[in-house]
C-alpha cells in the first residue's frame, strides 16, 4: 500500500494542478516554444538563422567552454586577432541563461534559452495584463501576440534583443505593483523586481531594448506618479532605487562593455551613425499587414522593401489593431477604467516618433538626449509599440467581446435602426477595411503601390501577381476577425474558442512567411564536410618558426554564396572549431583594428592591408575566397548551368562567337559593379628580365584557350623579349609549360590553344633571362583571357589579381566554390627583435599563453594579439 500511496502522489498532484487554468497556461508556455525549436533540433535542423548563426551561438559556446575549464568568459582569442569576449556585447557572456551552455549539451543549452525567452515574454506579458484586471482568455491571448509577433518573433534572429524584450515587461509589473501594491505592502520586492529584470536586461548585452524601453518606462514612471499622489514619493524614489540596483546588476557587462565602446569603431557618434537605422513612415503599413511587400521566401514574393523585415516587422495581428483603433469608440471612452489606457497611446506615438528617426525633424532633439543617442537602430523603438498594443488589445478583448457589458443606450434613430454603425463596431472594423483595401490597391496599382512605400528595386505585375494572390489570405483573417466583432453576441457561446483560432492562424500565418527558414547544413554540425575541411586545411598549412597554426580569413563580403559561406564557418563560426581568425563579426570592434584591417564588415577585410603588411604580422596563413575576386565572367556556357564561378557577379552581355577569342570579337569591359569591394587592377602588369608572373583563376578550370595581351614595355636594340606560357596544376604546385624552354618573342597578343582541356588552377607568364637585351628590358602584361571546357570565358582582371599572387601566396585546392590560399613564408605568432627563437608552448582559448624564449642576449619579445580594452 505504501508502495501504491508514493506512485499515485505524483499523479494525484498533477492531476490536481491541471485542474487549474493558471497551471495549464504555464504548462502550454513551456511546450509551445519546447515544440517550435526543440523539435527541428532533434531532426539536426536547429532554428539558427541569421546573427544567431554565426554571431551569438558560436560565442555562447565558447562562453561554456571557459566556464567548464573554470575561467571567466572574458576574452576570446579566435577572432579578430583577440577580442573581449564579455566586453563585445553579443556573447551574453554575463548572462545567466547563458551559462547553460557550460552544462549541456551546446544544442540542447541554445534550445533552452530559446524556450526561457518565449517564457520570460509570455509569462510577464500574461501577469502584467492580470494585474491590470484583464480577464484570463484576454492576457493569455494578447501574451501570445506580443511573444509570437511582431519585434520578440522578428528579432529572435538577435537571441539579445529578444531576451531583453522579455524582461522589459517585467520591468512593467515592478512599476505597477510597486504603484499600485495593497496598503501595509512593503514596495522592496518590487523594486528588487524592478531592479532584476533591468539588471537582466543589461546582461544579455543587448543595448537598445534598454535604451529605447528604458524611454517607455519612464513614461509609465510619470504617469503612476501623476495617477497617484499619495504614493508619488514613493514611485518615484522606487523607479530611481530599482533603476540603480539594475545598473549595479548590470555592471559586469556595463563597465567592460562601456570600455570597449569608447575605443571602437562606434567611439565616434555623430547622427548619420544615430540615425541611419530609422524605418521610413511609409513601412509603418507593415504593422497592418505585415506581408504586404512579400517575406522572407521566394515564394509567393521575397521581401521587395528597405531595409530588412526582421526590423521593420511590428505586427502583433489584426485582432490586436482593431482593438487599438477600437478602444477610442465613445462607448468604451466613458468607461471608467479608460483613463488607464490613454498612456499607451502615448506609449504608441513616441515609439513611432522615435522609430521613424531621420524621417521626422525630431530626430536631432532626439541626438541631443545622453545615452540615448549612442545607439543606432532606431527602429528597434517597435519593442515598446508592440508592447502597448498587446494591452490595449487585451482591455478590449474584455471590454468588447469577452465581457462586454449590456449594449449601451442607442442615442440617435441611425444606431437605433442600425446598430451595426456605432462607433465602438465601426472603428474596430476600419483595420478589417484596410487590409482588404491595401489588397485591391495593390491589384489595381500594380507597381506603383510598391513605389509609393519606397520599393527601391524594379517591380511589374509579372513579380506581383503571385503576391497580389496570396494577400487574400492575411485579407481572409481579417475578415473573419472582422466577423467576430459583428456576430459577437451569436457567437457568445464559442466566442473565446474562436478568438483563440484567429489569433493562432494570424501568428501563423506571419512567422509561416516572415520567418527565415533554418539552413540544413552549417558548421554547427561537426561532420559538416566544407567546416572540417577548413579545419584540415589550416592543420596542414605552413607555421611560423614558434610552431602555432596561422589564423585564417574569409573574404566574400559581396555574399556570392551566403549558404556556402556558413558550411564553411566564417567568423565567428571558426569559434565551433577552435580555427583564429583575423576577421570577426560582432557589433563592437577596437577602432584601431578595423581601421589598419578593415574587418568589421562581415567577411571583409582591407585590400590594402594585404598589400602593406599588416596581415603577415598578425599571422594569417589562409585565405578562403571565391574566384569572382580573380576573374570575371565575359561568355556563359552555352547551357548556361549553375558554374560554380558564375554566383552572383554581374557578367557583360553580348558573348563572342563561337570559336572567336574574346578580345577580337571586342568583348565589353568589367562592369564597374564587379568591383563594390576590391579596386580594379591595374591594366597592365610589367614584367621583368628573367622574372615570372602567377595569375590564379581561385578555382580549378578546364582550360582549352589562352589569350594573353603582351607588348614591349621598354624597347631595346635588337631582338624582341621572349617569353613562354604555362598552367598551374590543380594542386598549385606542377608548372606545365606550354611553350619550349627558348619561349616565343613577343609581337603583341599570345594566343594558344592547349592540346585537350587541362585542368589548372592559373597562369604563369615568364620572360626568359636577357640573351643579348638590355637588363631593363620589360614586357607589358594585360588581363589575360582563357576559354575553359563547359565551363565559359573569363578574364583574370579581378580585384586580388595583383594582391593573392606567386610567391607569397600559394594556391592549396578548392573546398566547394572557395578557393584556399596559403601564405608560404610566415613570421609566426610570436617573434623576438633580436637574435633568439620563440616556441609557443600553450595557448588556451580563455587568454593563458606560454611561450618559450631562447636568446643569447636581452631582447623583446613580440606577441601577435591584438590589444584591446574592456578585459582584464
Amino acid at each position: 500500500m505504501a508502495v501504491r500511496r508514493v506512485a499515485a502522489g505524483p499523479r494525484r498532484w498533477l492531476a490536481d494542478r491541471w485542474r487549474r487554468p493558471a497551471f495549464r497556461l504555464g504548462m502550454l508556455a513551456v511546450a509551445v516554444p519546447a515544440v517550435l525549436f526543440g523539435v527541428p533540433a532533434l531532426f539536426g535542423v536547429p532554428v539558427l538563422v541569421g546573427d544567431n548563426l554565426i554571431q551569438n551561438f558560436p560565442l555562447r559556446t565558447l562562453v561554456g567552454r571557459d566556464l567548464v575549464h573554470g575561467h571567466l568568459p572574458l576574452w576570446d582569442p579566435y577572432v579578430w586577432s583577440g577580442a573581449p569576449l564579455l566586453a563585445g556585447f553579443n556573447a551574453g557572456a554575463a548572462y545567466p541563461v547563458s551559462w547553460l551552455f557550460a552544462v549541456l549539451p551546446h544544442l540542447l543549452a541554445w534550445v533552452a534559452n530559446q524556450v526561457v525567452v518565449e517564457v520570460v515574454a509570455a509569462s510577464g506579458m500574461f501577469v502584467f495584463l492580470r494585474l491590470q484586471g484583464r480577464t484570463r482568455l484576454a492576457a493569455a491571448l494578447a501574451a501570445a501576440c506580443f511573444a509570437y509577433g511582431g519585434f520578440v518573433a522578428m528579432q529572435s534572429v538577435h537571441l539579445d534583443l529578444v531576451e531583453a524584450a522579455g524582461w522589459l515587461v517585467w520591468a512593467f509589473v515592478a512599476l505597477d505593483r510597486l504603484a499600485r501594491r495593497p496598503a501595509g505592502r512593503p514596495a522592496a520586492p518590487w523594486i528588487a523586481l524592478l531592479g532584476a529584470a533591468l539588471g537582466l536586461m543589461a546582461l544579455t548585452g543587448a543595448a537598445e531594448p534598454l535604451l529605447d524601453g528604458g524611454v517607455a518606462l519612464v513614461l509609465y514612471t510619470l504617469w503612476l506618479a501623476l495617477r497617484g499622489p499619495g504614493r508619488r514619493l514613493v514611485v518615484l524614489g522606487g523607479a530611481v532605487g530599482g533603476a540603480a540596483l539594475g545598473a549595479l546588476i548590470g555592471a559586469a557587462q556595463l563597465l567592460p562593455g562601456e570600455a570597449l565602446q569608447s575605443t571602437s569603431q562606434r567611439g565616434l557618434h555623430t547622427f548619420a551613425y544615430f540615425s541611419s537605422g530609422s524605418m521610413n513612415k511609409s513601412l509603418t503599413l507593415l504593422g497592418l499587414d505585415p506581408l504586404l511587400l512579400g517575406g522572407s521566401h521566394k515564394v509567393p514574393l521575397s521581401y521587395v522593401g528597405t531595409y530588412n523585415l526582421p526590423e521593420i516587422s511590428s505586427y502583433v495581428g489584426i485582432l490586436a489593431v482593431m482593438g487599438a483603433v477600437g478602444l477610442l469608440a465613445r462607448r468604451h471612452r466613458r468607461h471608467p477604467e479608460a483613463a488607464n489606457w490613454w498612456i499607451w497611446y502615448v506609449v504608441i506615438a513616441v515609439g513611432l516618433l522615435l522609430a521613424w528617426g531621420s524621417f521626422t525633424p525630431l530626430a536631432h532633439l532626439e541626438y541631443l538626449v545622453p545615452l540615448y543617442n549612442r545607439q543606432r537602430l532606431l527602429v528597434r523603438n517597435l519593442l515598446e509599440v508592440d508592447l502597448a498594443m498587446c494591452v490595449l488589445f487585451a482591455a478590449w478583448l474584455d471590454h468588447m467581446l469577452l465581457a462586454p457589458g449590456p449594449e449601451p443606450d442607442p442615442r440617435t434613430k441611425l444606431s437605433r435602426r442600425w446598430p451595426v454603425l456605432r462607433s465602438d463596431v465601426v472603428l474596430p472594423l476600419l483595420p478589417v477595411v484596410a487590409v482588404v483595401g491595401l489588397q485591391i490597391v495593390m491589384v489595381a496599382g500594380g507597381p506603383w503601390f510598391p513605389h509609393f512605400l519606397h520599393v527601391p528595386g524594379p517591380v511589374s505585375y509579372g513579380t506581383l501577381w503571385k503576391q497580389d494572390v496570396f494577400l487574400t489570405v492575411p485579407s481572409a483573417v481579417a475578415v473573419g476577425a472582422g466577423l467576430l466583432v459583428l456576430r459577437r453576441r451569436q457567437l457568445a457561446p464559442r466566442l473565446g474558442r474562436l478568438l483563440v483560432v484567429v489569433v493562432a492562424a494570424d501568428l501563423l500565418v506571419f512567422n509561416g512567411f516572415a520567418q527565415v527558414d533554418p539552413q540544413l547544413h552549417t558548421a554547427v554540425s561537426g561532420a559538416e564536410p566544407a567546416a572540417n575541411a577548413l579545419a584540415a586545411a589550416v592543420a596542414a598549412a605552413p607555421r611560423g618558426a614558434d610552431g602555432e597554426t596561422p589564423r585564417t580569413a574569409v573574404f566574400d563580403p559581396d555574399r556570392f554564396y551566403p549558404n556556402e559561406v556558413d558550411q564553411l564557418g566564417q567568423p565567428d563560426l571558426n569559434v565551433l572549431r577552435s580555427l583564429d581568425s583575423v576577421q570577426g563579426y560582432g557589433a563592437v570592434v577596437s577602432g584601431a583594428y578595423d581601421a589598419a584591417t578593415g574587418t568589421h564588415l562581415q567577411s571583409n577585410l582591407a585590400e590594402g592591408a594585404l598589400e602593406n603588411g599588416t596581415f603577415d604580422t598578425l599571422d594569417l596563413g589562409v585565405l578562403v575566397t571565391p574566384p569572382e575576386n580573380f576573374l570575371h565572367m565575359v561568355a556563359a556556357p552555352a547551357d548556361a548551368p549553375k558554374g560554380i564561378i558564375e554566383g552572383a557577379t554581374p557578367y557583360p552581355p553580348g558573348p563572342p562567337d563561337p570559336g572567336a577569342s574574346p578580345l577580337t570579337a571586342g568583348a565589353p569591359p568589367t562592369p564597374p559593379t564587379a568591383y563594390q569591394f576590391l579596386l580594379p587592377p591595374a591594366a597592365t602588369v610589367p614584367l621583368g628580365p628573367g622574372t615570372t608572373r602567377t595569375f590564379f583563376f581561385g578555382t580549378v578550370l578546364a582550360v582549352t584557350k589562352l589569350t594573353v595581351p603582351l607588348a614591349k614595355a621598354v624597347a631595346p636594340v635588337g631582338p624582341n623579349p621572349r617569353v613562354r606560357l604555362g598552367l598551374l596544376g590543380p594542386a598549385g604546385t606542377v608548372v606545365h609549360w606550354l611553350e619550349g624552354p627558348d619561349g616565343v618573342p613577343v609581337r603583341g597578343r599570345m594566343q594558344l590553344a592547349v592540346p585537350r582541356p587541362m585542368q589548372s588552377a592559373g597562369l604563369v607568364v615568364q620572360q626568359l633571362p636577357p640573351a643579348g637585351l638590355p637588363a631593363e628590358a620589360t614586357v607589358s602584361l594585360g588581363a589575360p583571357v582563357l576559354d575553359t571546357a563547359g565551363q565559359g570565358t573569363y578574364r583574370v582582371d579581378g580585384g586580388f589579381r595583383d594582391v593573392v599572387t606567386a610567391p607569397a601566396w600559394h594556391f592549396a585546392g578548392a573546398i566547394g566554390p572557395f578557393g584556399v590560399f596559403e601564405r608560404t613564408t610566415l613570421k609566426g605568432r610570436t617573434w623576438l627583435t633580436g637574435a633568439g627563437t620563440t616556441k609557443v608552448l600553450e595557448d588556451e582559448p580563455w587568454g593563458t599563453e606560454a611561450v618559450s624564449v631562447r636568446a643569447p642576449a636581452p631582447t623583446m619579445l613580440v606577441r601577435s594579439t591584438a590589444f584591446a580594452t574592456g578585459w582584464q
